[in-house]
């Protein structure tokens, strides 16, 4: 899922992380950050 009016070509998830990865130039950089959800069972 991309965010509307983001690029076509980060729809390709290696090409979107190279991107991220020449944006930052700072060696103690996070780039990412996980996030995980649970949903309630019926």
């Amino acid at each position: 899922m991309l965010l509307q009016g983001a690029p076509e070509v980060w729809s390709d998830h290696e090409r979107l992380w190279n991107d991220v990865e020449a944006f930052e130039v700072r060696k103690d950089a996070q780039l990412a950050r996980e996030v995980e959800f649970a949903f309630p069972a019926k």
